[in-house]
């Protein structure tokens, strides 16, 4: 039966060398015909493939670069007392018609926000006129510290963090520690504001 199927459909056995190399030219229900495959049709199918996966790494490539430069937030940054680091402004919460309370984001350990001296500032750098100024941070968090910053009629660096909107980011280094303080160093410590 089998031999009069094949006989009947016309079927083509294969030799070990077509086998490898060949492409169905045309299927029509149980017949099959089959041709070598010449070196320029090899080329020619894999060129769809070739240009998809070329088109694919480009999209990965662009989609990463704009993911980086518009989507992707800033981490958060640890204080350092040796060099300057780019701090988000997370919230400006006015307290009276001169003073504002500036809470940076940052990424403080517990232990660096619990051992932080009370006593010590940070540096804030204005890039726009190179000028720093020191401020004391009123709170240490572990993912903030506050800043309370009254403007000045001439204070140049007061007035730049006033101007500043949330998501804005301004260049800080601290904490530097200006006293240390250690319990009954003293009978009696006078505090000025």
């Amino acid at each position: 039966m089998f031999t009069r199927i094949c006989q009947r459909h016309s079927f083509i056995l294969f030799n070990n060398r077509l086998k490898q190399n060949f492409i169905p030219t045309q299927s029509l229900g149980r017949t099959i015909h089959a041709a070598p495959l010449d070196s320029n049709a090899r080329e020619r199918h894999h060129t769809p493939l070739l240009l998809m996966l070329a088109g694919t790494t480009v999209l990965v490539f662009i989609s990463n670069v704009y993911y980086e430069l518009y989507l992707a937030k800033p981490t958060p940054k640890t204080l350092s007392a040796t060099e300057w680091k780019p701090f988000i402004l997370k919230e400006k919460i006015p307290r009276s018609h001169d003073t504002s309370l500036l809470r940076f984001q940052a990424d403080l350990p517990a232990a660096v926000s619990d051992t932080i001296p009370i006593p010590s500032h940070v540096w804030v750098k204005d890039d726009s006129m190179q000028i720093t100024r020191p401020f004391t941070p009123i709170t240490y968090s572990r993912d903030h510290f506050d800043l309370m910053v009254k403007r000045y009629k001439d204070g140049q660096v007061s007035k730049y963090l006033h101007h500043l909107s949330p998501g804005d980011s301004v260049d800080i280094r601290g904490p530097i520690p200006t006293f240390t303080y250690t319990p009954n160093i003293k009978q009696n410590i006078g505090m000025v504001i």
